[in-house]
This record gives C-alpha cells, structure tokens and sequence, in this order.
C-alpha cells in the first residue's frame, strides 16, 4: 500500500532521509555551494575556527553576509602573523567592554543616572 505524498514527504524529512542524495555530493567533493559561489572560500578551510576572528571583529557575525566573512577570512589567510592574532583578541576585548558597558546603562533607572 503506497504511502500518500504528503505522508511520504513527512516522513522523509522527519528521518533525515530526505538528506542522502546529499551523500553523494559530499563523497564528490562538491557540496558547498559557496565553494561555487565565491571564487577561493575552500582556502579558508586552512585554518581551524577559532572563538573570535577578523570577520567577528569587524562585525560581520551570525545572519550577515557569507561574502563578507569570506573576504575577512582571507584577508586573515593572507596576512596572518602572531601581531594580527593579537590585534583580534584586543578588538575582542574592547568590544566586549563596549557590550557590557552598554548592558550596565541600560539597567541603570532614570533616578540613578541623575544621582
């Protein structure tokens, strides 16, 4: 007895099974779609993530542009030095007290910032 296709879709993509084809592709070699997209973003397969990076720092994080992050990362690639390692995790750091500056006025009451 077939399955209707609504039912069949359901229960593919509640398997996971839906992804298989993709088995292939990535046994090819050729799963990245920005790997087509974007001329040289395998290079930044070079280096393992870290916590922070050039493209973090330079606010290109989450829901942003994929094009950006991959510009940033190069730039990395190409100019890496233990100076420029530093120089991100000191970003890193100022911004970091910029947020929690921030957070802390914003808890502030009007009363207490007059006072």
């Amino acid at each position: 007895m077939a399955l209707p296709t609504d039912s069949w879709d359901r229960f593919l993509r509640s398997t996971g099974l839906d992804e298989l084809p993709q088995l292939w592709n990535v046994l090819r070699g050729q799963m990245s779609r920005f790997g087509r997209q974007l001329p040289r973003y395998g290079e930044r397969l070079r280096f393992h993530p870290g916590i922070t990076g050039w493209a973090q720092v330079h606010g290109w994080r989450g829901d942003t542009s994929i094009r950006s992050r991959v510009e940033c990362d190069l730039h990395y690639l190409r100019h890496w030095s233990l100076a420029l390692d530093f120089r991100i995790l000191w970003m890193t750091g100022a911004d970091l007290l910029r947020r929690l500056r921030r957070a802390a006025a914003s808890r502030e009451t009007p009363d207490a910032r007059s006072a």
